[in-house]
């Protein structure tokens, strides 16, 4: 990139110039295909298996100078690249791709992880049940489609 080496992850100024800061060294192993911001840091997914001589499978994080993100640790990573990213509020990140685990817990094609890279124990692929009381119904004369008119998802 602008006749500097960069491997496979670069970061350009809001000018479109090299950020000469940001600079992985080794980097990822194969190539990047996916990439979310998240404040300085940047979550990259794709078919590497190691970043900086570390193994990642297939999901790592950079710092803001582009070098590994230690604490980030997704353990054995995805079963296969890593698609999509993207970045939730909370640090978590979604992620998506033609796996069928990560870290050996089973997440076909989606997951959620944590800030430090562990998988949440919720999966992204439905919706997570939300608990309510127990509801008696008594006997009477309205429909069930009248009681349950303004129930949402379900």
């Amino acid at each position: 990139m602008n006749r500097v080496s960069r491997t496979r992850v670069a970061r350009r100024l809001p000018d479109g110039a090299l950020d000469d800061s940001f600079d992985a060294r080794q980097g990822p192993n194969a190539s990047v295909r996916a990439m979310a911001l998240q404040g300085d840091r940047v979550v990259i997914g794709g078919q590497f298996t190691q970043v900086a001589g570390t193994n990642r499978n297939y999901i790592a994080r950079l710092l803001s100078d582009g070098t590994l993100d230690r604490f980030f640790n997704p353990g054995g990573g995805a079963d296969a690249p890593v698609l999509a990213l993207a970045a939730l509020p909370d640090g978590g990140v979604v992620v998506g791709g033609g796996f069928a685990s990560i870290n050996g817990i089973s997440r076909p094609g989606v997951a959620i992880l944590n800030s430090n890279g562990t998988v949440r124990a919720e999966t992204a692929a439905r919706i997570p049940i939300i608990r309510m009381t127990n509801v008696n119904l008594e006997p009477g004369s309205t429909p069930l489609e009248e009681i349950i008119a303004d129930t949402k998802r379900g």
